[in-house]
């Protein structure tokens, strides 16, 4: 197996195997932008970091050194490949095109994604993970995408091709409502120098160029016949057939977890070495790395149908044995949370704990319904004396209460005896009244009768007066006429 110096822009392995080409394009352009730092400029990070719900990579390819010619009928196959540095957070991205120009030396969050003029088009939404659809759940391991689409579309525009679209990357944005939080080694990583690739499986039968003998590092086994430098080629016998490439026979072996490699030996295995904590870059959390946040800096843990802040119980459910004022944990066995306050520990509680008696000292203050189970007298301080003393103020009410009610009984039976005393007055006088009322009328209509009758007696003697005084009137009439 061989490695190729990264001096080479352009990696192409002819295998002479059914007319198939395989073809590598390194990367020309990458960055990360982030709406929690948005004016950052993250070109020439070593990380690519794709962070819910901000964070989002780009990474451009280099397609120049193509084999002149080159058609989209051509490609039967187009990945990428990046290397997973780290998991803080396992989820899903959406993979877009990108149709707007940029550069890495210049790319921030605010002249690009927070921009309604920075022009993206979807080409596959990731889905919630466990599914395998731009689901990151691993470390230390290279993560496949498949760009064939995308691809064949650029080199039809460099075809000329009516509606196709320009080479302006691919952008890698955390799907909707996922917690990623993940980095990739990018192209500036002198630590694994993992870059990410585009590899393309072509349909032809040779790709035309050279490899010169300085660009290769490292052993090539197979067929010489075509070296330049036949003198580090190996034999045939190790390939399956004399026209395929001897490296392509090889397995070589990979770094184990947590390792990464450092360079290829000439067997085509790779020199595996540990990257410590001090070579990651400072501005990434990583698993397992302690991180704390300053003053100001706001963390939010946003919870979805899946998934939500954990805070796991120590495997043998025992406290901390050094902790520091404000730690919180967890204690399975004791189902609460707890909280060292700088000197002692506390047990959280939730308001539908039942307290056994056993934990309970002191007085207990509020309604005593809202107390479950029993609690022994032995266990409450006071006890005795409280209820002494609550009996005795519940019967100096009841003797308040009832001479107040055999007061308030005898007012009223006096003041009733007063208002019937009144009452029969009251009738007394009215009677009095009404005979005294009769008398008087009794007495005028007797005055009335008598006036009446001497009035009747004077009228008729009046009226005789009268006639006998016209009788006489009217004889005297009579004789003057004789």
């Amino acid at each position: 197996m061989a490695k190729v110096s990264r001096g080479l822009w352009f990696l192409v392995l002819l295998v002479a195997l059914s007319g198939i080409a395989l073809a590598q394009a390194p990367v020309s352009d990458d960055a990360y932008v982030s709406s929690a730092t948005p004016t950052t400029l993250n070109g020439a990070n070593p990380s690519l970091v794709v962070q819910a719900p901000g964070g989002s990579s780009l990474i451009r390819f280099d397609l120049s050194r193509l084999p002149a010619g080159t058609t989209s009928s051509q490609v039967t196959r187009a990945t990428v490949r990046a290397y997973v540095t780290a998991v803080a957070g396992q989820g899903s991205f959406d993979l877009y095109r990108v149709d707007t120009a940029w550069s890495e030396k210049t790319i921030t969050y605010n002249n690009s994604l927070a921009l309604g003029t920075f022009s993206t088009a979807l080409l596959n939404a990731g889905t919630a993970c466990p599914s395998t659809n731009q689901c990151v759940t691993t470390t230390s391991k290279y993560f496949i995408v498949d760009v064939t689409t995308v691809v064949r579309d650029w080199l039809d525009y460099q075809n000329g091709v009516i509606g196709a679209h320009a080479n302006n990357g691919i952008l890698l944005k955390p799907s909707s409502g996922s917690s990623i939080s993940v980095t990739f080694d990018s192209k500036e990583s002198t630590t694994s120098s993992h870059d990410p690739e585009l590899n393309i499986v072509l349909l032809s039968s040779t790709i035309t160029g050279t490899i010169n003998g300085s660009q290769v590092i490292g052993n090539i086994s197979g067929n010489a016949a075509t070296a330049t430098f036949a003198t580090s080629a190996g034999s045939a016998t190790t390939a399956s057939s004399a026209g395929v490439a001897g490296a392509l026979a090889l397995t070589p072996n990979q770094c184990n977890t947590n390792l990464f490699a450092t360079g290829i030996q000439a067997n085509g295995n790779a020199n595996c070495s540990a990257i410590g904590t001090a070579q990651l870059p400072s501005t990434v959390v990583y698993n397992n790395q302690a991180n704390t946040f300053g003053a100001g800096l706001k963390q939010i843990f946003q919870s979805n149908g899946t998934a939500g802040l954990n805070i796991a119980a120590a495997l043998a459910n025992t406290n901390p044995t050094s902790p520091a004022a404000g730690d919180v944990w967890f204690r399975l066995d004791l189902h609460h949370l707890h909280f060292y306050d700088g000197s002692a520990t506390h047990r959280l509680m939730f308001t539908d704990d039942t307290i056994p008696g056993s934990q309970v000292t002191g007085n207990i203050a509020g309604n005593a319904a809202s107390i479950t189970g029993s609690i022994p007298e032995s266990q409450v301080t006071n006890l005795p004396f409280d209820l002494g003393t609550l009996t005795t103020n519940l019967s100096n009410e009841t003797s308040a209460r009832q001479t107040a009610d055999t007061a308030e009984a005898t007012a009223r039976a006096a003041a009733d005896t007063t208002l019937q005393s009144n009452i029969n007055a009251e009738a007394e006088t009215r009677a009095a009244a009404d005979t005294t009322l009769q008398n008087n009328i009794n007495t005028e209509a007797a005055a009335r009768a008598l006036a009446d009758a001497t009035e009747a007696a004077a009228r008729m003697a009046a009226d005789t007066t009268l006639q006998n005084n016209i009788d006489a009137e009217t004889a005297q009439q009579h004789v003057h006429r004789e």
